[in-house]
């Protein structure tokens, strides 16, 4: 089930695959129509917490790295991580630095040395001249 809009109209969803590996194609019980689908083009899609665990374990996931503190091999500490985005085709880290400054760093599993959950710390290794045009 997704919720569009207000949350109230409940869908059904039928059927659904991974489009151009970033997009989510579905088939919903009440569209019919070319025009069916068209009244709910743009809207906003809600999903209710618990009712689907593998996008529940999914946003824990994501969840889990806010607030880690980012130190790079070069440059030491960077900032804390203030938000992930995975919905773009680069996932980014946005790192609020100690100068109250947000970067985007991407998300790349090369760029990460380690990953220290009880301290919750990561270690990078980010290339020469990242972090500055990152800054930009």
């Amino acid at each position: 089930s997704i919720y569009i809009g207000s949350k109230s109209k409940k869908l059904i969803v039928i059927d659904s695959f991974i489009n151009n590996s970033i997009f989510l194609k579905t088939r919903i019980n009440t569209i019919k129509s070319r025009e069916d689908a068209k009244s709910i083009l743009q809207k906003k899609v809600y999903i209710k917490n618990g009712e689907h665990k593998k996008i529940d374990d999914t946003i824990n996931k994501i969840n889990e790295l806010l607030h880690f503190k980012i130190i790079d091999k070069k440059e030491g500490e960077v900032g804390k991580i203030n938000k992930v985005d995975f919905n773009r085709v680069q996932p980014m880290l946005f790192v609020l630095t100690n100068s109250n400054n947000l970067i985007q760093i991407p998300f790349v599993n090369e760029f990460i040395v380690n990953i220290n959950k009880k301290n919750k710390l990561i270690n990078v290794d980010l290339p020469e001249g990242l972090l500055e045009i990152c800054k930009k």
